[in-house]
């Protein structure tokens, strides 16, 4: 049990709400496999990324209803956009791909208003705690551009969903 001035001390220097996800909060195992922007010098705490120069993660698409996945790894450099959030100039390789059609590519992902866009096209929205940015249209219930009656079998079968997840860097 902590006595009244250690835990008055404690309040102080964790403030009220929720505390940021650092590196120091997250699985070793986690930051392994997904990768975490590193303190610069030993001894040093993590920081929460706020104005990141750069992204990598991995960016998925399911095709044909989800009949098959197309995974790439992502990375990029910041760039500049008109009213989005961020923009970074990536490039996209084929990690793993059960449709044949997977292949390198660049383009701009971006987060704008709430959304993830690439090429300007709006795919769905995003979550980003601490330094971590996770999207998944699967989960999209938004009722946004889906056809419905006639073409609702159509857009279900030839409908792409995307998800990813991605960590913003400091350069």
């Amino acid at each position: 049990m902590l006595s009244a001035p250690r835990t008055i001390i404690l309040v102080a220097l964790t403030g009220c709400g929720v505390a940021p996800i650092t590196a120091d909060t997250l699985d070793n195992g986690w930051k392994e496999q997904i990768g975490w922007p590193e303190a610069a010098a030993e001894g040093t705490e993590p920081v929460i990324i706020t104005d990141p120069g750069a992204i990598s993660g991995e960016y998925s698409s399911t095709l044909y209803g989800g009949e098959c996945v197309v995974t790439w790894s992502m990375q990029g450099e910041r760039s500049d956009c008109s009213g989005c959030d961020f923009a970074f100039y990536v490039e996209m390789q084929p990690i793993e791909d059960d449709c044949g059609a997977g292949y390198t590519t660049r383009g701009t992902f971006m987060l704008s208003r709430g959304y993830v866009y690439f090429d300007y096209r709006r795919l769905t929205p995003y979550d980003l705690s601490g330094n971590t940015l996770t999207w998944d249209s699967r989960a999209d219930d938004t009722g946004d551009d889906e056809p419905y009656g006639y073409y609702e079998y159509y857009y279900d079968y030839y409908g792409n969903d995307y998800y990813g997840l991605a960590t913003f860097l400091a350069r």
